[in-house]
C-alpha cells in the first residue's frame, strides 16, 4: 500500500513537474514536448489570480521539504521557513485530486511548487491578534453546526489593528461561503495550513 502511494505520489509530481516547463519554458521544442504530457494537468488561471493579487502574502511550513518540487536542499529550505520569506502565489495546476501551487519570492530568488492547502499559509495568520480568530474559524470550520458566528463576530469588532481587522473580516465573510460550497476552492486564507 506504502508503495503504491509512493508511485502514485511520484506520477502526480512527474506530470505537475511537466505542467511547470510548458509554463515557463521559452524552448519551442520542450514547450511542444510539454504540451503533450500535460494535457491531464489543468491550470487554473483565474483561481490563481485571486491569489496573486494578495502580493507576497504566504509562507512555508517546516517539514514539506520532501513534499514540494523544488532545487533547495532542507537546509536552505529550513532557513526560509525561519525567516519566514514571503511568497505570492503564480500559478496553479491540478492533477486528478492533487492540486499544486506555484509560489515564488520577491526577485524571482525561490520559485517552488507546493501543494495545497497543507504545505503554506497565509503570513499574517499567525499574528499574535489573528491566532484566536484562526483557532475559532478552524473549529467553526470542523464544526459548522456550532454556530459560532456571533462570538467570531465579537471577537472581530474588538480587533484594534486596522490591517488584522479588514483580514478578520475578510475572513470570516470566505468562511460564510465556504461552508454554503464546501470547496477547496473557498477555504478561507487565513485557515490554509494551519492546524485548528
Amino acid at each position: 500500500m506504502k508503495s503504491l502511494k509512493k508511485e502514485m505520489f511520484i506520477l502526480v509530481i512527474t506530470f505537475l513537474s511537466l505542467f511547470i516547463l510548458s509554463i515557463n519554458s521559452s524552448n519551442n521544442v520542450s514547450a511542444s514536448i510539454s504540451q503533450t504530457h500535460t494535457k491531464y494537468v489543468t491550470r487554473n488561471a483565474k483561481w490563481a489570480n485571486t491569489f496573486k493579487r494578495q502580493g507576497y502574502s504566504y509562507s512555508l511550513l517546516y517539514g514539506n521539504h520532501d513534499y514540494i518540487l523544488t532545487n533547495l536542499s532542507k537546509k536552505q529550505y529550513n532557513k526560509i521557513v525561519k525567516n519566514k520569506v514571503r511568497f505570492q502565489i503564480r500559478h496553479i495546476g491540478t492533477y486528478k485530486n492533487a492540486i499544486s501551487f506555484n509560489l515564488v519570492s520577491k526577485g524571482n530568488k525561490y520559485n517552488i511548487w507546493a501543494n495545497y492547502p497543507s504545505s503554506f499559509y497565509y503570513t499574517n495568520s499567525h499574528s499574535k491578534t489573528l491566532k484566536p480568530i484562526v483557532k475559532l474559524e478552524g473549529n467553526i470550520f470542523h464544526h459548522p453546526a456550532n454556530k459560532k458566528f456571533k462570538k467570531l463576530s465579537n471577537m472581530i469588532r474588538k480587533i484594534k489593528n486596522k490591517k488584522d481587522k479588514s483580514i478578520a473580516k475578510n475572513s470570516y465573510y470566505q468562511l460564510k461561503i465556504y461552508l454554503k460550497t464546501s470547496s477547496l476552492r473557498k477555504i478561507p486564507y487565513i485557515l490554509i495550513g494551519n492546524n485548528w
